[in-house]
């Protein structure tokens, strides 16, 4: 089932970011489907579109939370074609196309662990085996 995704933004009740829910591509749906699916099994939350303070411009796709204590403790990025390939009308400047690094310097000073799925692979690989990945991913975040 698909959710509704236009909508308003909302503040996280966590201190240091901030949650907005906008459109979506089909690839970020079907990984959110995927993650919310994976998570059953954790005392973990998900949310879309994680703003960082540090780094308000671009936000992470999404952000993995433990219920907890309220810590963001997982960042995930779906990396599409303009992570590579600077593209003029997504990327007005050398500063917006550098924001893959500075996002990876970011959840690196925070000790944040930042897990990116290149588009193509989810593509081109079978459902199972991202499932997989995923939740190696998430089973050693501890």
């Amino acid at each position: 089932r698909m959710e509704n995704l236009s909508l308003i933004k909302t503040e996280n009740p966590k201190e240091n970011s901030r949650i907005i829910y906008p459109n979506k591509s089909k690839l970020e749906t079907y990984i959110n489907i995927l993650l919310k699916d994976i998570l059953k099994d954790y005392n973990y939350t998900l949310y879309w579109s994680v703003r960082l303070n540090e780094y308000k411009r671009a936000p992470y796709d999404f952000g993995i939370y433990d219920n907890d204590n309220n810590d963001i403790i997982a960042l995930i990025e779906i990396d599409g074609d303009q992570h590579y390939n600077r593209n003029n009308y997504l990327h007005k400047n050398d500063e917006s196309f550098n924001n893959i690094s500075k996002k990876n310097e970011i959840a690196k000073s925070k000790d944040i662990p930042l897990y990116r799925i290149k588009e193509n692979s989810i593509r081109k690989e079978n459902k199972n085996k991202i499932i997989n990945d995923i939740t190696f991913f998430i089973d050693n975040l501890n």
